[in-house]
């Protein structure tokens, strides 16, 4: 299965640009907010 990781990556990457296309300004944005203090119990 480890082989397959790229290969896998690819159709995930290649899925993310037809069907959300604006997918990296996403990520970008979202990389840029801060993350949140919340402490969470379980």
């Amino acid at each position: 299965m480890i082989g397959n990781v790229n290969f896998l990556s690819e159709q995930f990457l290649a899925l993310l640009r037809e069907h959300y296309p604006t997918w990296r300004e996403a990520r970008a944005e979202l990389n840029e907010l801060p993350l949140s203090g919340l402490v969470w119990r379980m």
